[in-house]
Formats: structure tokens, sequence, C-alpha cells
């Protein structure tokens, strides 16, 4: 099945409005836990370090398609480390 350009432009919408979102959800965690020790529990700190990477995922994902244009490119270079931290 081959996408129209319309269809991958949907999907790049779509993605960036996720990436978003969770880019703010992972923030406010990030807040929560930094400035309310009540919310300091074993599992919260687990949560708080594996969002950090899910962090620099989202970035990777804000950046989306114009990164891959230039696969030599710096963009497409710092988007790869983000995806592989």
């Amino acid at each position: 099945m081959v996408l129209t350009p319309r269809q991958i432009q949907s999907l790049v919408v779509i993605e960036r409005t996720t990436a978003s979102i969770s880019v703010v959800s992972t923030l406010i965690l990030i807040t929560t836990f930094c400035f309310f020790k009540k919310f300091r529990t074993l599992s919260n700190t687990l949560i708080f370090y594996a969002s950090f990477a899910n962090l620099c995922a989202n970035v990777a994902a804000l950046m989306g398609r114009d990164a891959v244009a230039f696969p030599n490119g710096a963009a497409c270079q710092f988007q790869a480390f983000l995806l592989e931290m």
C-alpha cells in the first residue's frame, strides 16, 4: 500500500501533535517529582528516570521527517542520537 502525500502529511501532523502532548506531560511529571517530596516513591523514581528517555524520543518525533531529508546532516544525526538515548 502506497500512501499519498496528503496521507503522509496527516500522519506527520498526528505524530507531532501527540509528541507535543507527551513532551508537556513529561515536563509536568518531572516538575511534580522535583518539587513534591510526597511523590518520591520507588516506583515514581523509576518512572522519573524513564521519562528522560521518553522526552528524548518525543523531541526526535517532533523533528519528524524534516531531519531525515538529509541523512548525513546534523539534524538527522541528532535525531538518531535522541532515538538511541
